[in-house]
């Protein structure tokens, strides 16, 4: 993976370091920043965009890394989901 293309930055919650990734249906998604054995993300360079590519499921079993989504470890990772209920609540 080309390193330039990482920018690791903090969680606000929590502190930990993280790559802000984006998911195949353009969302934007917080993965941690140390590869992980048991990883249930991979990163991909975007095709032509210098933007990170987060892919979960059969994608993962052939990446040369593995990462953990940051929801799956950050202790605060229920705050920041947003469900229909907290997406129709106004700023």
């Amino acid at each position: 993976m080309n390193v330039e293309l990482r920018r690791v930055v903090r969680c606000k919650s929590c502190g930990a370091s993280i790559i802000w990734a984006e998911t195949s249906s353009g969302k934007a998604h917080p993965v941690n920043a140390l590869p992980a054995p048991d990883g249930n993300a991979a990163l991909f360079p975007g095709p032509g965009s210098g933007k990170l590519l987060v892919l979960f499921g059969k994608a993962v079993r052939g990446a040369a890394e593995r990462f953990r989504s940051h929801f799956s470890t950050c202790p605060h990772a229920g705050e920041h989901r947003m469900t229909p209920r907290t997406k129709a609540a106004p700023r």
